[in-house]
Parts: structure tokens; C-alpha cells; sequence
């Protein structure tokens, strides 16, 4: 549950530093769903992990990070994973 308000925190600061650099609801409403299929990304990833023990923490950093970049920065998550 402590999840959810922190990713409810970024999503608030973030639509306030959208909003107040456009006059349009687009960047913003990119910016929300990038974010949430980063999320489903994560959790696909804990799920298949789960059956080899691996598991990357849901935070709001991890999010944005596999919702901005995409496979990408998913992939990257995993490596820095493996790694640390």
C-alpha cells in the first residue's frame, strides 16, 4: 500500500510539472500511460521471476525508469539486478 502513495506522489508532481509547461492534457496522458505499462512490465517480470527467485522492487524510481525507457530501461533494471 505504501507503493501506491508514492507512485500516486510522482504521478501528482509530474502532472503538475506537465501541466505547467503545456496548456494541453497530451504529455501528461503519455506520460501516465508509459508509466503504467512500465508497471505491468514490472509485475509480468516479478511474476516470471518469482519460479527462478528474482525479484526487482515496484518503487516509483523503477517505475519511471521501465516507463520512460520502456524494454530498454526494463532490461537495464534486470541487469543492475543481476549485477548488484
Amino acid at each position: 500500500m505504501e507503493y501506491a502513495a508514492y507512485f500516486l506522489v510522482v504521478v501528482i508532481i509530474l502532472f503538475l510539472i506537465a501541466r505547467s509547461f503545456s496548456g494541453s492534457w497530451k504529455p501528461f496522458r503519455t506520460l501516465l500511460l508509459n508509466c503504467l505499462l512500465g508497471l505491468l512490465l514490472l509485475v509480468v517480470v516479478n511474476f516470471i521471476g518469482s519460479y527462478l527467485d528474482f525479484f526487482i522492487g515496484i518503487n516509483a524510481v523503477t517505475v519511471l525508469v521501465s516507463g520512460l525507457c520502456g524494454i530498454p530501461g526494463l532490461a537495464f533494471l534486470v541487469i543492475l539486478k543481476l549485477f548488484l
